[in-house]
């Protein structure tokens, strides 16, 4: 897969384990392991953990690294992946591993030929067992102004949103890598920094159920010609200024409350649904893509930012675009697949 480059949700480590037979400072190569989306596992899915090894020595170094997960009826599997070093090399191994509905740790070992133990870690993995949560990754170039899409209540607190910055090197080249992420959102953001197999995954990713949200305002051309390019009516117009109807349930003082001025690209989608509108200006358009859906917003979701810190404009807007039969399904995965048995 891609290089990683910071960004991705911070870092699981552990104190470090050393095989006696070559004693900490002798360990000819030096580990480090965390996983993606750090707090933030679903179980039942893939989970990206990023492996770093440093060779300490100047002669090439070959051996195995190994991921050991152990499932909720205590079976325990093991990933293997064959590892050749050159002298003083590092390199980066990302692997996608099936992490069990109650796999709460995985061990990352280090092995050489004679499958001594160099060194092995310890992930220990959050998964949340209390609150179904809708995990969103999001891509942009102003991460700052996204933060009010975090720990959102969506239909009655149903769902718990929590969000994950992303950067390009986030983005698997395998659409497993994406696999915990319920939603991604792209807003102002190049997306020609993403290469074309990047592309191809968030494609495969959501046929298989991801949903895609591009925001648009006075960017997001390339992402809504790339992620929408048979349904989109015409050219993309200029973006221009208009003055947006936001709810008037969100009023307080009077109708002008709601009504924003916000640099908006209008986009027409055949055959789109229209999930939120304004004075029947499309704001929000969806379109079904096999198991997921690909939606565009006519503006940056970076610039209503202030509006729903202040609003629940972010429980409207996704319970609007997930609707009641999807909500319920991301709900219930805590109490499915032998869950329901426990239960």
């Amino acid at each position: 897969g891609a290089m990683m480059s910071g960004g991705f949700c911070a870092w699981a480590t552990d104190a470090q384990e050393v095989n006696a037979a070559y004693g900490y400072k002798n360990a000819p190569v030096a580990m480090e392991a965390s996983y993606g989306y750090d707090n933030m596992a679903k179980g039942g899915r893939y989970l990206p953990v990023y492996i770093t090894l440093t060779n300490q020595r100047e002669e090439g170094f070959s051996g195995k690294v190994a991921v050991i997960s152990m499932e909720a009826d205590d079976k325990i599997f093991e990933y293997a992946y064959p590892v050749i070093l050159s002298g003083e090399e590092t390199r980066q191994i990302n692997l996608n591993i099936p992490l069990g509905l109650r796999s709460d740790q995985l061990y990352v070992q280090l092995y050489d030929e004679e499958e001594n133990s160099i060194v092995k870690k310890r992930l220990k993995v959050n998964i949340r067992q209390d609150t179904p949560e809708l995990l969103i990754g999001t891509l942009s170039d102003s991460q700052d102004k996204l933060e009010y899409l975090n720990g959102v209540g969506i239909h009655y607190s149903t769902l718990l949103t929590r969000t994950c910055t992303m950067v390009a090197g986030s983005i698997s080249e395998q659409a497993a890598g994406l696999d915990q992420l319920d939603v991604l959102l792209i807003t102002n953001y190049d997306i020609r920094r993403l290469s074309i197999a990047q592309i191809e995954t968030i494609k495969e990713w959501v046929s298989r159920g991801g949903i895609l949200l591009l925001g648009t305002g006075a960017g997001g051309q390339e992402a809504v010609e790339t992620f929408l390019e048979n349904e989109i009516k015409g050219e993309l117009p200029d973006p221009e200024e208009r003055i947006l109807d936001m709810g008037q349930e969100f009023a307080i003082y009077g109708p002008e409350d709601v009504r924003l001025p916000l640099m908006t690209t209008k986009v027409e989608i055949t055959d789109g649904i229209d999930v939120l509108s304004s004075q029947g200006l499309p704001v929000l358009t969806a379109v079904n893509r096999e198991k997921g859906m690909v939606a565009v917003a006519v503006y940056d979701f970076s610039d209503i930012s202030s509006f729903c810190t202040e609003h629940a404009y972010v429980d409207k807007l996704f319970t609007s675009l997930l609707g009641e039969a999807r909500i319920q399904e991301l709900s219930n995965y805590l109490f499915d697949n032998g869950y329901n048995t426990y239960w």
